[in-house]
């Protein structure tokens, strides 16, 4: 790949072997590991969860997993199951869920301490884009702080 040139499709098959060979590497790593739910989310028609995966090495790996309801073709709820491939920092995994603002509205279960910061910074930012039409849109379910969405954490 040369700088100032486009992605080449060889190239990309060429990085989705890489990730493909890593993400196998990684899964064969946290079987045995250590496993702690660091970060916890509920909302009506399902949850998402970020793990923590502890090596015997002390390698630290993360992973989203959630569950979602949706309808099928006869308007029958169907809940799905899912998870993400790991990946080596929390913040990854919580940038990964790719909620925006919309994260604002949803009730915190779980938070481990020592991702206490990261996520108040990332509620902060997400308070500070909310637009006109997005306090309409979610109404009283919109905290009016950063101390307010962390207030909803269960104890």
């Amino acid at each position: 790949m040369r700088a100032g040139h486009a992605i080449t499709d060889a190239d990309r098959d060429l990085l989705r072997s890489i990730l493909k060979q890593d993400n196998e590497r990684i899964e064969n790593e946290i079987a045995d590991a250590t496993v702690e739910i660091v970060f916890e989310l509920a909302f009506e028609g399902g949850g998402i969860e970020i793990t923590q995966f502890t090596t015997a090495e002390g390698k630290v790996y993360f992973r989203n997993s959630g569950t979602s309801m949706r309808l099928d073709d006869n308007d029958d709820e169907e809940w799905v199951d899912w998870q993400s491939d790991p990946t080596t920092s929390f913040e990854g995994a919580l940038r990964d869920l790719k909620m925006g603002r919309d994260i604002l509205c949803i009730s915190p279960i779980r938070l481990h301490r020592d991702y206490s910061e990261l996520v108040r910074r990332h509620i902060e930012a997400a308070l500070a884009e909310v637009t006109s039409d997005d306090r309409e849109r979610m109404g009283t379910s919109l905290p009016h702080s950063v101390e307010a969405w962390f207030s909803r954490i269960r104890h």
